[in-house]
């Protein structure tokens, strides 16, 4: 009873900390705020088949289904940033109910709670589970393709023998083609190496469930190309092909692409799971170095099973090896696996401060971790704005404290999270067109980028700043 108990206010702490900070802490530059706008744009206009990146502007980048749950999210609760969150919030909590699931069938209760707290607590499943992105929903997915084969052929309930298709559909909803390699390519290597492996793919019903598939996620591939057409070709050659072929890849209608050397993806990976992923790299080498634990791995090595899990947990970071385009976020649905190879490994190598198969061990107040630096960051956001690349505080003053019909303008460009504090009202504003306006008699309101002179032949009354901009009132001379 007491290490339930335990288990539970672990758990707590980590699920309440991201409730608390999803409400509190600001949208910052730039991909939650650009999500969020466009999911407000979908709300706002009941367009539920085509993301847009601005109004006029299609979002051709990622399919829909955080759009579709943010935009619902939006109508339920208001424009806020807990309302825009807290979809990757359930996500993640789905995500930690599979990872219990599999862990409690195969392996028991005390690894099952040994292996949520691991992927509850990882960094980026952390800050993932309240952030405005893509990610937390197609991990869900191909989490869902995963422990679903694992529980159909444990004989738990008939839907689980549905759920692989029905993460699939969920990936290609959320992130598109991608999930049929980080799904597919475990299975090949493990069928033809660990025959027992093969009850997992014959319990699944392939006819129906592929069409189950196909009509979740099919129709709206097919009615987004018909209503802004370019979509598939934007989608699946540039986003798919050249994207992950190119590094630099100029063609990103949305933003820039994300260089990074050739196999930086593996020390993305250690950031991702921290701090558990240190712990586990280091364990793993004490082990190598002693007679009894080259044994144990070798017989962990024999097990169908841990060679499920471990596949899964490297596949996606060795498919990413050889991107030029990568983030760390793109990690996220190796974590399940990782966890609950820690989770198994830790009694079966005898790791007693990790635990064992009666407790979860002291180590586990690693737990502990991410919501103290999250709650910092949080508090430190709240004491200092300034060091946060936000909008929120400027165009709160400007709504606040200019009086009027005014516009707030942004000179050169306009960051994501002005769009989505000020509802689309700010606009970006050329030097030239500043000059002119103010030249012929107007008064504007302009946040000016720190450190750019202001423009020729103009003077500003500062009225406000932050970490980027100094807000300006400009009055004609």
């Amino acid at each position: 009873m007491q290490r339930s108990l335990s288990f539970v206010l672990l758990l707590g702490i980590v699920l309440v900390t991201q409730l608390l900070a999803m409400a509190f802490f600001p949208l910052t530059d730039t991909s939650e705020p650009r999500y969020a706008a466009i999911a407000r744009l979908m709300s706002e206009t009941g367009d539920w088949i085509t993301p847009w990146f601005s109004p006029g502007v299609p979002f051709w980048g990622k399919p829909p289904l955080s759009f579709w749950a943010q935009a619902l999210s939006f109508d339920l609760f208001g424009i806020t940033e807990f309302a825009v969150r807290l979809p990757s919030w359930l996500a993640t909590v789905a995500c930690l109910f599979l990872v219990y699931q599999v862990s409690q069938t195969l392996y028991g209760r005390i690894v099952a709670e040994r292996a949520t707290l691991i992927y509850a607590s990882s960094a980026l499943v952390f800050m993932m589970g309240g952030a405005v992105l893509t990610d937390p929903f197609f991990a869900l997915g191909t989490t869902l393709c995963m422990v679903g084969p694992i529980m159909a052929s444990r004989g738990a309930a008939w839907w689980w023998r549905y759920s692989f298709f029905i993460g699939l559909a969920i990936g290609l909803l959320a992130k598109g083609p991608l999930v049929f390699v980080l799904v597919a390519g475990v299975f090949p290597l493990l069928y033809v190496l660990y025959p027992a492996s093969r009850a997992l793919v014959k319990s699944l019903p392939w006819v129906t469930g592929i069409i189950l598939m196909v009509v979740l996620s099919l129709p709206w591939f097919i009615l987004a190309e018909l209503k802004t057409p370019g979509f598939i070709d934007y989608f699946i050659v540039g986003e798919h092909f050249k994207r992950f072929i190119q590094p630099g890849w100029g063609g990103d209608l949305y933003g820039t692409a994300h260089r990074e050397t050739y196999g930086m993806i593996w020390l993305f990976w250690v950031q991702a799971a921290l701090p558990w992923g240190v712990l586990a790299l280091i364990l793993l080498v004490a082990a190598v170095l002693k007679r009894t634990g080259r044994q144990a791995i070798g017989l962990a090595a024999r097990d169908a099973y841990v060679a499920y899990f471990f596949i899964w947990a490297t596949l996606t970071p060795a498919f990413f090896t050889f991107s030029g385009n990568i983030l760390w976020t793109y990690l996220l649905p190796a974590l399940p696996a990782f966890s609950v190879l820690l989770a198994r490994a830790t009694p079966f190598f005898g790791w007693s401060w990790l635990g064992s198969e009666q407790r979860l061990g002291p180590m586990m107040g690693l737990v502990l971790l991410a919501p103290v630096v999250i709650g910092a960051a949080v508090v430190a956001g709240h004491v200092n704005p300034l060091l946060l690349k936000t909008e929120k505080g400027l165009v709160q003053f400007f709504q606040t404290q200019v009086n009027g019909n005014a516009e707030l303008y942004y000179l050169y460009t306009l960051p994501f999270s002005a769009r989505f504090y000020s509802g689309e009202s700010a606009q970006a504003i050329s030097s030239s067109e500043l000059q002119q306006r103010v030249l012929q008699g107007e008064t504007l309101q302009v946040a000016v980028p720190k450190g750019d002179p202001l423009p020729a032949q103009l003077k500003g009354q500062n009225l406000f700043e932050n970490r980027r901009y100094e807000f300006f009132l400009f009055k004609p001379l």
